[in-house]
């Protein structure tokens, strides 16, 4: 689950690099073919681990999840304010000019970040400009962030999966639009909380801060307000290392004086 979030945050970060070096359209097939190409390498090469993996909870209910979501958006159209001025105007101006939208651009909030649009872009140059395509990408960035959720079930806790599924779909509509719109904000809350629950699930320490490279890189490439949750995740991070090394230092400090009296 963590590999998903992971491999879609480098993607946005590999492909922002690629449209600053104005190459956006080809670097963006080169990471298309590229993944398809590397995951049937590991396919092959770690067939034990990678089955285990495709068997797993977190898989399997993104895999369904998201079969489900493209059937039933595949034929949905932009309808808010924002998707029309901007966000929409964006990917499609992206899409057929093959560069990140510049001064000359018809949409407004020209200021903002191309980092989401970049993640559109993937999706759809490769397989064709459809507004249900655009939805469909906001859910697999939206659902991949929290999909770490799942990760310690089993199906044969089916009553907590499905308690997960209603706490997700609860948090994404109270804190959000759901998954049917391509508005950002929600976006930045969901990538935030996804840096959050895979540094703790996970049990990274502060050593493995590097891994989070590119989640924070693609946090701060979406929205400006990125940054600042970056700079929350890394105080987040320094303060659990405090508490782990101080906890640690009491447990040893303690087990001396055990290991005295003995």
């Amino acid at each position: 689950s963590v590999s998903i979030f992971f491999a879609i945050s480098a993607i946005i970060s590999f492909g922002y690099i690629f449209g600053m070096l104005d190459v956006l359209k080809y670097g963006i097939y080169l990471l298309f073919y590229f993944g398809i190409v590397l995951l049937l390498f590991f396919v092959f090469k770690f067939q034990t681990k990678m089955l285990k993996a495709m068997k797993s909870v977190p898989f399997i209910v993104f895999v369904f999840c998201s079969v489900i979501y493209l059937y039933f958006m595949k034929d949905a159209h932009l309808f808010f304010w924002d998707e029309y001025s901007h966000w929409g105007a964006f990917i499609k101006e992206m899409y057929y000019f093959n560069h990140f939208y510049d001064a000359s651009s018809v949409a407004a909030n020209l200021s903002y970040p191309p980092g989401i649009s970049v993640w559109d872009y993937f999706i759809v140059k490769p397989t064709g400009f459809h507004e249900g395509s655009l939805y469909f990408a906001y859910f697999l960035i939206l659902f991949s962030s929290t999909l770490i959720m799942y990760e310690k079930l089993s199906f044969k806790q089916i009553h907590w999966i499905i308690l997960v599924f209603i706490t997700q779909m609860m948090l994404f509509a109270d804190f959000g639009f759901g998954f049917s719109s391509i508005y950002v904000d929600h976006v930045v809350g969901a990538v935030f909380a996804g840096l959050i629950l895979s540094f703790i699930d996970e049990k990274f320490s502060i050593k493995d801060l590097y891994l989070f490279i590119f989640p924070m890189l693609a946090l701060s490439l979406i929205k400006e307000a990125g940054f600042v949750l970056d700079l929350f995740f890394l105080c987040f991070v320094f303060i659990i290392h405090i508490v782990n090394t101080s906890v640690e230092k009491q447990i040893s400090y303690l087990q001396s004086i055990k290991n005295n009296k003995k």
